[in-house]
């Protein structure tokens, strides 16, 4: 997190931002004077504020490219200052733009109401409305560094899952197979020095195939002939990044929940191929025997899975789950192409 001393001025320059919070805190700022001063709001009045207002959104946009460059401090002050400029400006150019408005609509012009209205705007408005963007963009910072947090936890607790489960699958040969065994622990110690070593939140596919394909020898030679695998991969651009840890977990729940349920075992499918916007990546597996029990399990990957993806991809990612009669299947979909940051 930055410190107070690396704080920067920042202005959200969208209508819902800065522009429309002004508008409003002026007209309820023309609202509290009025009451101060037991008189009704004064359209001429209200009219120079409105004005006012829309010439500091214009001043502040053009200038914003400087400001934002600027300390907190600093560029409050200099934002502050210019809002204040501008009703004055105003004020001293009513006598122009007085005869410019129809006496039917808003009649004769008091100058020194109008005044007043212009300062309130300048010394107290402008000030809560510079102030409230400051804290909303530090909430936002506040938000995204939670965000990240979360995502950073949710990553430690499924790789911890993750090599769990391995170490399960390479234990159950060491008795029986103890050569596999080795080949096993050898390729598991490379998976863990990848994951170990890559902190990235996202990698590319294919980094991602290659420890799923690994994740699914290690799990063959645990359940022999009873566990299939068909992989159908089609030319994916590295460009292409997922989530690391995006593949093996589902693979895992694959052969759990499908093939270690079937006395036969099974065949698990992965599909992927790659659009102009999108990837798409389909594992089916087959569902467990007639009268089996279904195993539960706690859905980690799933619900890990979901989450990092919501925040990772801002909702252009989905994933999708579809039960027939024999069958279970996951679909995730990706954009082709997304930032690292």
């Amino acid at each position: 997190m930055k410190s107070n001393s690396q704080a920067r001025f920042k202005l959200s320059l969208e209508f819902s931002g800065f522009p429309l919070r002004l508008a409003i805190v002026s007209i309820l700022g023309v609202g509290a004077t009025a009451i101060v001063l037991g008189q009704q709001p004064d359209a001429f009045a209200l009219l120079m504020v409105l004005l006012s207002a829309a010439l500091i959104v214009l001043l502040v946009y053009l200038l914003y490219p400087a400001l934002r460059n600027l300390s907190l401090g600093f560029g409050l002050l200099l934002a502050w200052y210019v809002c204040m400029l501008v009703p004055g400006i105003v004020f001293l150019a009513l006598p122009w733009i007085e005869p410019l408005l129809p006496d039917s609509v808003f009649g004769p012009a008091d100058y020194e109401t109008t005044r007043i209205y212009l300062w309130t705007m300048g010394l107290f408005v402008t000030p809560i409305v510079l102030g409230l963007e400051q804290l909303v963009f530090a909430q936002s910072e506040v938000d995204i560094l939670e965000k990240e947090h979360e995502v950073s936890d949710l990553d430690f607790r499924i790789r911890p899952h993750f090599f769990f489960n391995s170490l399960n699958s390479v234990a159950s040969l060491i008795v029986v197979d103890p050569l596999r065994a080795e080949e096993g622990l050898l390729d598991l110690a490379d998976m863990f020095r990848i994951i170990l070593t890559d902190k990235r939140k996202l990698v590319p596919f294919s980094s991602e195939y290659e420890m799923a394909f690994k994740y699914m020898t290690l799990e063959k030679m645990r359940l022999g002939d009873r566990l299939q695998d068909d992989w159908q991969i089609s030319d994916i651009d590295d460009t292409v990044l997922l989530p690391i840890l995006t593949l093996q977990p589902l693979i895992e729940n694959a052969i759990y929940h499908g093939i270690e349920t079937r006395l036969a075992g099974g065949k698990v499918s992965i599909k992927a191929r790659q659009s102009r916007k999108n990837l798409y990546i389909t594992i089916i597996n087959p569902k467990p025997d007639v009268g089996k029990t279904v195993r539960k399990g706690n859905q980690i990957a799933r619900k890990n899975l979901e989450n990092r993806f919501q925040y990772l991809y801002k909702g252009e990612a989905s994933i999708s789950y579809i039960e027939t009669d024999n069958y279970y299947t996951v679909t995730i979909k990706v954009p082709s192409h997304v930032s690292t940051h």
